[in-house]
């Protein structure tokens, strides 16, 4: 028996409510899919709105101050160091390190080199003047051109030779260095040499210079050291000037001075010169010599000397003749001196002879006006024999306090506290000044104004070859202040680039060079938003200079550098506001199409439930139709 039209119905309704049931299940299904699509849009942005970028301050051309996105080379060029986490090494580009190896442990010509200051080819500064920082630069120096020494240099092992400097030209030591010589710096100075310190043990004339010639300059140097030559004129500073205008200001030596000839000093050996200026210069030492021998200067001639002192011990070899002649004159200030001034001037240092003519403050004093001057040395002669030498030869040894002779010479105001000791036998001694030159009168004029002497020795032992003598009996109060030459840097390297500190890192912990592939950065060099994070995760660490730190740089921060910020990250930020509204759109959309759906699917299975009954109503009266007639 087949199914009625009725029960057929319901079956089919049945079923499409079966289907209508899982069709709205499966919609409500993906709009849960949707609503958590819509919950990670929103978590998205939420996270663009804290993503964030560091920017560093800058000046604008109308002087107002605005920030700028940084990168990785951005920090970089701008004088910052990043370091990896657990890696100390500085990045750095392959021009820093060019410059880093040709400076070659040079720290001002690194920071010279990377300012753009001079480069590897060409050490001329802008201002004209030939840059100094090497000792392979010092040595390639030339005659004709201005120099200026930008770093201490040790030529120790260097195969030196001495240069000239040319007239008109300048050797400015800026305050540093030179060390290391075994010859003279300058064989001959024609120029000017100025604010320079210099140590050597040198086998020439001197240790800065052999020769100075007319118009030459020294100013503001210190020189140290030794000097061994069997030359004559030998000195620590200058071997040997002539000409005229020659100056020597604000100098000092300290230096052990030794030849077995004449003309030697402990600032220079001689200057026989028409013309030569010295103030505020100094000596000390030992200085050794045959025969004009002086603590300061050996020979000197036309010479204005003031406010200069020596506290240099020395020793004149020569037995001489027992004459009054340069030939074996020796003083704890200048061994002779002639046709010139000398005040306010002082001798310190011990003097003592093998024999001739030597005296605390000079040997020989010819035509020259000596004032306000002292002589505190010891003053002793017949070292080992030397006065039996000078009997033989039938001449005297002659030692003074002051002046051994005189010859036209003036002495105002001066004083003697020196302690004589004499040779004995057929020789003079004398307090202040033995006598002129011939020990006679003659038609020279020589005046002894207003001077002292604290010694027991007669003042002056043949007092009718001296035209004048007018003894005082109280010590002169001369005011002689000598003061140490002022050299300093007057010409630095500016290193606005932090320069110093990286050179110091880089010596310190190495380097890692940028672009390569041990380099985390490679390839992010100018990503924002990579240094960003790489910054807030502790991977990279910001390091600013800083020469009072141990390595040149100081761990930073944005929070603590006030040239840095962190802000919103604007342009990510406007990203994700476009993306969130686009993607809400669609989600919206499709949420109101499942809404749609889910009515009519609901619409539907109202009305399929409403029929479904009325045919089981239907069914159930046919049934009960039909049992009432066949009961």
């Amino acid at each position: 028996m087949g199914l009625s039209s009725s029960q057929a119905r319901l079956l089919n309704l049945t079923s499409r409510m079966h289907q209508i049931e899982y069709k709205a299940a499966k919609l409500e299904a993906e709009k849960l899919q949707m609503a958590n699509k819509s919950a990670k849009v929103y978590e998205d942005y939420l996270y663009a709105l804290d993503k964030t970028k560091i920017q560093g301050k800058i000046l604008t051309t109308d002087g107002s101050i605005t920030y700028t996105d940084l990168t990785y080379k951005m920090l970089l060029d701008r004088g910052y160091q990043l370091k990896f986490e657990g890696d100390d090494r500085v990045v750095i580009s392959a021009d820093t390190e060019a410059n880093f190896n040709t400076a070659n442990g040079n720290e001002n010509y690194f920071i010279a080199l990377e300012s753009g200051r001079v480069t590897p080819t060409n050490n001329q500064a802008d201002d004209g003047v030939y840059e100094i920082y090497t000792a392979d630069q010092l040595m390639a120096m030339g005659s004709g051109k201005n120099y200026r020494l930008m770093s201490n240099i040790d030529l120790t092992g260097k195969n030196w030779t001495s240069k000239y400097l040319s007239s008109g030209k300048t050797f400015d030591g800026n305050g540093y260095s030179i060390t290391g010589l075994k010859t003279a710096l300058f064989s001959a100075v024609a120029g000017t040499v100025k604010n320079l310190n210099v140590q050597g043990n040198s086998t020439s004339n001197a240790i800065l210079a052999n020769t100075a010639s007319a118009g030459s300059t020294f100013e503001n140097i210190s020189v140290s050291g030794s000097v061994n030559s069997n030359d004559r004129n030998v000195g620590a500073l200058i071997g040997y000037g002539s000409g005229s205008n020659i100056t020597i200001k604000n100098c000092s030596t300290d230096a052990s001075v030794i030849s077995s000839s004449s003309s030697i000093g402990g600032l220079a050996g001689a200057l026989e010169c028409s013309s030569v200026t010295i103030t505020n210069c100094s000596s000390k030492g030992y200085v050794q010599g045959n025969n004009t021998v002086g603590g300061f200067i050996g020979y000197l001639t036309n010479g204005t000397v003031t406010n200069c002192s020596s506290s240099a011990s020395s020793l004149t070899t020569a037995t001489g003749d027992g004459k009054h002649d340069a030939d074996d004159a020796g003083g704890g200030f200048v061994g002779y001196v002639g046709d010139s001034t000398i005040s306010n001037c002082e001798a310190r240092g011990e003097v003592k002879s093998e024999g001739g003519v030597i005296g605390g403050f000079g040997g020989l004093i010819q035509k020259t006006t000596v004032s306000n001057c002292n002589a505190y040395g010891n003053v002793t002669s017949n070292i080992n024999g030397g006065v039996t030498a000078a009997a033989q030869n039938g001449g005297k040894v002659n030692t003074a306090g002051f002046a051994s002779a005189s010859f036209g010479a003036t002495f105002n105001n001066c004083n003697s506290f020196s302690n004589v000791n004499c040779a004995g036998g057929d020789s003079q001694c004398a307090g202040f000044v033995n006598s002129n030159m011939s020990g006679a009168a003659d038609t020279m004029t020589d005046v002894i104004n207003n001077c002292y002497s604290s010694s027991n020795k007669p003042f002056v032992t043949q007092t009718s070859s001296i035209d004048t003598i007018n003894e005082s009996a109280t010590p002169n109060s001369n005011s002689i202040s000598v003061t140490s030459p002022s050299i300093s840097t007057t010409t630095t390297v500016t290193d606005n680039k932090g320069s110093s500190s990286l050179f110091r890192s880089i010596q310190e912990h190495g380097y890692i060079l940028e672009g390569d592939q041990a380099n985390p950065a490679t390839g992010h060099e100018d990503d924002v938003t990579w240094l960003t994070n790489m910054v807030n995760t502790g991977n990279l660490y910001i390091y600013k200079p800083d020469n009072m730190a141990e390595d040149g740089f100081i761990q930073v921060s944005v929070s603590t550098d006030t040239n840095l910020q962190e802000v919103s990250d604007t342009s990510i930020l406007k990203k994700a506001e476009a993306k969130y509204e686009a993607d809400m759109k669609k989600i919206d959309k499709k949420d109101r199409k499942y809404d749609s759906d889910l009515a009519s699917l609901e619409t539907e299975r109202n009305a399929i439930k409403q029929e479904m009954e009325t045919l089981k109503t239907v069914a159930k009266e046919n049934v009960e139709r039909t049992f009432r007639l066949f009961s």
